[in-house]
């Protein structure tokens, strides 16, 4: 068994654990040596939606599951239901050190990361930057000021899942299939499935790059060993997340099909969505350029 070395082996993590605190507090001080909260209007609209539901769960002790708050009522599980998922919860609390809402997201960004870029065999100092560099990036602070709290709690695990499928692929399958299986359970718990489709597509451009790597170095069957380890691994975690995402698959079908609502002088509409409707907010061709410069496309005017 290896010794382990704390100047070298310990060390340094300690140095970034903290230095992800201190950044993290000096960054949100109001929060913490001012008694203030950030104004986030979209959790502002959630507290007035969700009250009602909140308000039952704390006179019964039940679960409702449909709200009289949203339009003229919708299905309560899309708005504000506990689901049994509570240990995945509590993991997220003590990585997060129990820091208060919403600050948590930021600072799982940075150690997500940086553990990411250890897996990728980067310096623990330059990680450190790397890790600072994107939980800082304008898109995630604006996001979260806003009140985008599930979108930026799930990209800050996107990393952590990355980190694990890699480790897997370089040969430490056991440490790979635990960081894999939670991050993605983490990232499932953030309930936010647009940006578990962009994790998806990150996942599959890399494990095209392995694939062509495995076969160049005739190890094809070594693909396929390391691609065994991540299917239980995802299975697990999809378990932790089947209540919520059933629920919507189940709503889907009424709130996204064909309209109930006829007239005798209009063409039958297709089933679904038009494409002009669903890419009405799409991206510009150069509206990413926002994620590197703020204020690149005019800002909030």
């Amino acid at each position: 068994m290896k010794k382990i070395n704390f100047t070298k082996d310990v060390l340094p993590h300690i140095i970034a654990i903290g230095t992800f605190l201190l950044v993290t507090i000096f960054f949100f001080n109001p929060v913490f040596f001012d008694n203030k909260v950030l104004d986030q209007s979209d959790i502002t609209q959630w507290e007035g939606s969700s009250k009602a539901m909140r308000d039952y769960r704390a006179q019964s002790g039940e679960e409702a599951l449909w709200t009289p708050s949203m339009f003229s009522g919708m299905p309560g599980y899309l708005v504000n239901v506990e689901w049994g998922n509570q240990p995945v919860s509590f993991l997220k609390s003590v990585l997060a050190l129990k820091l208060p809402h919403p600050i948590p997201n930021i600072y799982l960004c940075f150690v997500c990361y940086y553990i990411m870029l250890l897996a990728f065999g980067v310096r623990p100092s330059l990680a450190i930057a790397g890790a600072l560099a994107f939980g800082l990036s304008s898109y995630l602070i604006i996001g979260l000021s806003v009140g985008h709290s599930s979108r930026i709690g799930a990209i800050a695990f996107m990393p952590l899942v990355v980190a694990g499928v890699h480790l897997v692929f370089s040969n430490k399958k056991i440490l790979g299939f635990g960081v894999t299986t939670a991050g993605l359970a983490l990232h499932f718990r953030e309930n936010h499935l647009q940006m578990t489709y962009y994790l998806l597509l990150i996942l599959v451009a890399y494990g095209i790059v392995q694939l062509v790597v495995f076969i160049k170095a005739n190890k094809a069957a070594d693909f396929l060993k390391s691609l065994a380890w991540l299917v239980p691994a995802a299975i697990i975690a999809v378990g932790t997340f089947v209540g919520p995402m059933w629920s919507v698959l189940e709503y889907s079908t009424y709130s996204r099909g064909k309209s109930e609502l006829t007239s005798s002088n209009q063409a039958p509409a297709s089933s679904g969505l038009d494409r002009e409707y669903a890419f009405r907010y799409n991206y510009a061709i150069d509206e990413p350029m926002t994620l590197l410069i703020p204020n690149y496309y005019g800002g909030s005017n």
